[in-house]
């Protein structure tokens, strides 16, 4: 395990399974996870500023973008600002904005098999 020094605080790197940028699960064609601490701040020691949700998606592809931005955009999240919550409040609002960020919601649905009745 790897430990990135950073003064007076120092970062764990993430589990090999996990993205080592975000230290979450996520495909690699998804934009990484600018809420997390380990982004926030491991982002912010590499480029000397805080991190935007333009940051986390600079390595997808136009689609990908697009489709987060669209989403993004539903939640009045401004995507070149350093405020990544878009100023969410309630636990409530906390639970409407993962439902709709939630990444299943870009991939495609296999039809699932109809069960058999017995």
């Amino acid at each position: 395990m790897d430990i990135i020094n950073c003064g007076p605080l120092e970062l764990l790197s993430p589990p090999k399974d996990c993205c080592q940028e975000c230290a979450i699960k996520h495909h690699p064609s998804q934009p990484h996870n600018p809420r997390t601490f380990y982004y926030q701040y491991n982002f912010l020691i590499k480029h000397k500023r805080p991190a935007t949700w333009a940051d986390a998606m600079a390595h997808c592809n136009q689609q990908v973008k697009d489709k987060w931005l669209s989403k993004l955009k539903k939640l009045n999240i401004d995507v070149s600002s350093t405020n990544i919550t878009g100023n969410i409040k309630s636990e409530q609002e906390v639970r409407d904005r993962d439902s709709i960020m939630n990444l299943s919601l870009f991939a495609k649905r296999k039809a699932s098999p109809a069960r058999e009745k017995t």
